[in-house]
């Protein structure tokens, strides 16, 4: 609560300890403000100016449709103050006329980490805050240009014309810190991380995409996020939804293709004999024995009678009703895997549980991708679609990937309802009979 800052009572704090009260739930709402008394300023000098630039700062952020005859008081009592010295020389009421957004960025200090913040305006006023120093600044003076995301950011927010603006505007700083330079198309570009990420905050942190490979993977997934450009950190922070990208065609090779078993096996089969694995892992629960071997039945006998590579393919049981234990297991599997190798996994089956638990894996494993074969997809002679999902950020990517279908491939009954499954024993030939055109020799 605002009230327990700047009550008279709490003013004899140090500067330290009033910066990170204040900043720990900032921005404010006007709710926050009931029973707040500006009247009496703090007799520590060194919080004095504070007092006023974080008042103003805090008034200033208030939304517009918040805007009550309390908080319409509490601005009169700064109505001729200058907040933000050195940098501004303009009053409070005047400042008052505009809009505000506030976007935070961390430090590095070399010792411990701090932060600044961007604070912008509507009528293309900037201020930065030193946390560090405890100096507002017309321009950032510390070192690098690690702040230029944090400004991009604030300027992005209030360009918005999204009736949402305003709650954008208040989740960018309560919920947010970032970092990243920034270049005139908008691309975020890498920068020195040092310690930044070890900053005390309950804020989530955006770092630039090209700082990945620098990253702890047990960070990863829980409060970083990654973007490539401004407008990839803007749907972070606003959640406006997947960012789409272009069509394509599965990669010439792949290292680890994974697919969850389930009883329709048709997407199952066929993402693996359209893309170019050198290794399958197939993820089964106890209910789903048999279709697992049919998989396997009917993607080796399809290699050797089409003269393909053979595949190796391991079979792991997994969880079909604790996400927590499925994620365990999953776990256990890709720490091991390299961070260059290309790993797709098709989420087409299973049941929700083991979803969850593959999406968590793709969130904590950048370079693991996830497919799914759509029910209402389109037929097509020529490709055969996936809807494609990259994971590691949120919100994500998508897009479609396809594989080639051959002529020997019956796409009618590919692409048909699912085959009944009464004789477990013939069911794996007779779904090759059906898939495999017998009169189709060539590709």
């Amino acid at each position: 609560m605002v009230v327990k800052i700047f009550d008279s009572a709490h003013t004899g704090m140090r500067r330290s300890q009033f910066l990170l009260v204040f900043f720990k739930d900032f921005p404010y709402e006007a709710k926050d403000f009931e029973s707040t008394n500006f009247e009496e300023s703090p007799e520590n000098p060194e919080l004095r100016d504070l007092f006023t630039d974080l008042g103003s700062l805090s008034l200033l952020m208030i939304k517009n449709k918040e805007e009550n005859d309390e908080i319409k008081t509490l601005k009169v009592f700064f109505k001729d103050k200058i907040p933000f010295q050195p940098c501004n020389k303009t009053k409070f009421e005047d400042l008052d006329k505009r809009r505000f957004s506030a976007v935070f960025f961390p430090i590095e200090t070399g010792a411990k980490p701090e932060w600044g913040m961007c604070v912008r305006s509507d009528a293309g006023d900037t201020f930065f805050f030193d946390s560090k120093d405890c100096e507002w600044k017309s321009g950032w003076s510390g070192d690098g240009d690690s702040y230029k995301l944090a400004e991009a950011l604030a300027n992005k927010l209030l360009e918005s014309e999204l009736p949402e603006r305003e709650e954008y505007i208040f989740k960018a700083a309560k919920n947010w810190i970032v970092t990243g330079d920034v270049d005139e198309n908008g691309k975020v570009k890498n920068v020195g991380l040092g310690n930044k990420l070890d900053l005390p905050t309950k804020r989530k942190f955006i770092v630039p995409d090209a700082n990945y490979a620098g990253i702890s993977i047990g960070a990863l997934g829980k409060t970083i996020r990654f973007a490539d450009t401004v407008e990839a950190a803007w749907n972070h922070v606003t959640d406006q939804g997947t960012k789409n990208i272009p069509e394509a065609e599965f990669p010439p090779e792949i290292d680890e293709l994974h697919v969850l078993v389930g009883g329709n096996i048709k997407a199952q089969v066929a993402s693996i004999i359209f893309s170019n694995p050198k290794k399958v892992f197939l993820w089964y629960s106890e209910s789903v024995e048999d279709s697992r071997k049919h998989i396997e039945y009917v993607v080796k006998r399809y290699m050797k009678e089409f003269e393909k590579p053979e595949i190796e393919i391991e079979m792991n049981l997994l969880s079909s009703k604790s996400m927590a234990e499925a994620e365990r297991t999953l776990k256990g599997h890709f720490d091991g895997v390299r961070q260059n190798e290309t790993v797709i996994f098709n989420v087409t089956s299973g049941n929700r549980i083991m979803s969850y638990a593959v999406q968590t894996i793709a969130r904590a494993y950048r370079n693991v991708e996830l497919i799914y074969r759509d029910i209402d997809e389109p037929k097509d002679y020529g490709k055969y679609f996936f809807t494609r999902l990259i994971y590691n950020e949120f919100p994500p990517y998508s897009g479609k990937m396809w594989g080639k279908i051959g002529k020997k491939i019956n796409v009618d009954f590919l692409c048909g309802t699912a085959p009944r499954n009464d004789t477990p024993e013939d069911f794996a030939e007779t779904f090759y009979n059906k898939l495999i055109k017998k009169e189709a020799n060539d590709e």
